[in-house]
């Protein structure tokens, strides 16, 4: 494939245009990337409007890095097309393929890539010396970048000397010093603790929010994902299993994959007994209790159907065994475990057939070996094929 020389158009005109019309600062379609026989990224198309967030997420292995390294132009795809404002970035058909540096994005690697022998500023003003921007100019958007990330008075800084915390602010900065429109992120906070993590999500929200860039992030943390994206791409085995809003994919996910990575820890399985016309089912469970639940297989059910239920463990309600009422379906059984964990108290409920794992609130606390219900929504209980995963 032949290298396009001309330069990426970069600047506000493509991004203004882009929002005149409504459309996407980045475009993938029908992406693929084969190695040998296996296909780390499988016909995957998303877009990327200006200043949003996409996010890509899922398990290790599923082709999200994969995807972002050929949006960054560091791997040459096997087909499909890939768009960055005006520009074809890359395309099979047209035998395109622009240079990594010609293509105006910034990248954040998850090791940061900080060179320890440079200073911090040398270290943020170094693609602009690479790019032969004059010393005075450098050293005022460094200046400037610096300020921003709140790393003002560390330019003179060895940048073996930060914290990780101010090394992600370094890697921050180099990648937005000569103001790209599109910032790639390897999951770049993985490697923060848990308060610092979400401070910097905080941070970058708000610097996105000052410099309009879009953002394109690879993240395997589900909260992460929901707190910085605009939509989400949800990822498994190179192919895209769930394309929607944070929301949309948190309470309604597709599949049963997607539930089980959101956190739905709790699977029941049994037998459609009825289905409803308004896309609910009635599952029945061991032919002992039935669980009233909302359809969102992609095949229709039918009687008989073998299915599996998704519950966060977060979305039911948990009563003492005497207690009774009419109000939807439950289940019984008796305290294996109770911890304690701050904010709630988690409990692992056997109900003989299967364990339950149940978020309870403080102010009913129950005891090991407490024979306890299970109380169960049918908006959160989540059926599917049972073989769908």
């Amino acid at each position: 494939m032949q290298t396009q020389n001309q330069k990426t158009k970069a600047g506000p005109g493509p991004v203004d245009r882009m929002k005149a019309q409504g459309g996407s600062l980045v475009q993938v379609r029908n992406l693929r990337k084969m190695y040998g026989d296996v296909a780390a990224v499988d016909n995957v198309s998303f877009d990327a409007p200006p200043n949003e967030t996409i996010s890509l997420l899922g398990p290790s292995g599923c082709g999200k890095t994969t995807t972002l390294r050929c949006l960054a132009g560091l791997e040459v795809p096997t087909s499909g097309e890939i768009t960055i404002g005006d520009t074809i970035v890359y395309s099979s058909e047209k035998n395109i393929m622009v240079e990594p540096e010609k293509r105006n994005i910034g990248m954040v690697f998850q090791s940061y890539a900080i060179w320890p022998h440079m200073t911090v500023a040398n270290n943020v003003g170094f693609p602009l010396s690479i790019a032969k921007v004059n010393k005075s100019e450098i050293r005022e958007r460094v200046r400037d970048i610096l300020e921003l990330v709140g790393l003002g008075e560390l330019g003179a800084r060895s940048a073996s000397a930060l914290s990780g915390g101010q090394q992600q602010r370094v890697a921050l900065a180099r990648a937005l010093v000569y103001t790209p429109k599109v910032v790639l992120f390897d999951e770049p906070l993985s490697n923060l603790d848990a308060n610092l993590r979400e401070r910097m999500r905080a941070e970058l929200k708000v610097l996105q929010e000052r410099l309009n860039f879009t953002s394109i992030f690879v993240t395997h943390d589900q909260q992460e994902a929901l707190a910085l994206s605009n939509k989400i791409v949800l990822m498994k085995s190179g192919l895209i299993e769930q394309l929607d809003s944070p929301e949309n994919v948190f309470k309604a996910p597709s599949t049963l994959f997607s539930a089980h990575f959101l956190g739905y820890s709790n699977t029941i399985h049994g037998e459609v007994a009825s289905v409803g016309s308004n896309g609910e089912v009635t599952v029945s469970i061991d032919n002992e209790s039935d669980i009233d639940a909302t359809w969102n297989g992609q095949e229709p059910p039918k009687n008989g159907d073998r299915v599996s239920i998704a519950v966060r463990a977060d979305r039911v309600r948990l009563r003492p065994a005497r207690a009774s009422d009419d109000s939807g379906s439950f289940l019984s059984g008796h305290i294996d475990v109770a911890s304690f964990l701050g904010t709630h108290i988690s409990y692992i409920v056997n109900t003989g057939s299967f364990s339950f794992n149940v978020d309870g609130d403080q102010d009913t606390r129950f005891s090991r070996g407490d024979e306890v219900r299970i109380e169960l929504s049918r908006a959160d209980c989540h059926a599917y094929h049972a073989d769908s995963e």
